[in-house]
């Protein structure tokens, strides 16, 4: 009986250790506030472009934290975007930071993207509210685009039709220009020729001279 009763307690100590070292483990890498001790810093957008909550935080690059809530925020006719984010204590941020929403790449996961702020800047208070920088939209952006490219291919017509009247020009004027460009021909080639004959006879720029 004495056996059974010890065999029982050690069962039930070990069943009670695995469910602590769970626990443990659980937290451990879920990053719970148990062990990292943390503070919220709240940042205002009006676009956020997809974020969610558990979406990483990084400060200059690095990750400090997890974006805790995403909620919508009305003030009058406007509305905004409030993003609560947990940051770990140690991850300081000045009144002056910045805040946008980015990607990993291309096409990988949003995350909160926060700068450290200028030197000399005083350092947020746990629980306060910064203005974020919004998002571009993509569609914007594919607007934007489009109007480029049509823009472009307006500018394109204009010099397809320049260089057409400028076509049209030389054609008309051809015979005026075939003339123009004989008579440069001619009175280059008599420059040649009084410059060579000078250079043979130089007295007969004296004897011009003299004769002025």
């Amino acid at each position: 009986m004495a056996n059974m009763f010890k065999n029982e307690l050690k069962t039930g100590l070990m069943v009670v250790f695995c469910i602590i070292l769970l626990i443990t483990l659980t937290l451990s890498v879920g990053k719970f506030s148990v062990f990292n001790k943390q503070y919220k810093l709240k940042v205002l957008f009006n676009w956020v472009s997809g974020l969610e909550n558990d979406a990483p935080v990084r400060l200059n690059g690095v990750e400090v934290g997890k974006v805790e809530d995403v909620s919508l925020l009305y003030k009058g006719d406007e509305t905004r975007v409030l993003v609560t984010a947990a940051m770990d204590v140690d991850a300081k941020v000045r009144e002056d930071a910045k805040a946008i929403v980015t990607t990993l790449g291309l096409m990988g996961e949003k995350y909160l993207s926060l700068s450290a702020g200028s030197k000399g800047s005083p350092f947020l208070k746990p629980d306060s509210t910064i203005e974020g920088t919004n998002p571009t939209d993509m569609e914007e952006l594919i607007d934007i685009g489009k109007r480029i490219a049509s823009e472009v291919e307006a500018t394109l017509g204009d010099i397809r039709k320049l260089t057409g009247h400028l076509d049209d020009m030389v054609v008309q004027n051809r015979a005026d220009i075939d003339d123009i460009v004989d008579n440069l021909k001619a009175l280059t080639q008599n420059f040649e020729e009084f410059s060579d004959d000078i250079k043979r006879n130089p007295w007969k720029l004296m004897v011009k001279g003299k004769e002025k």
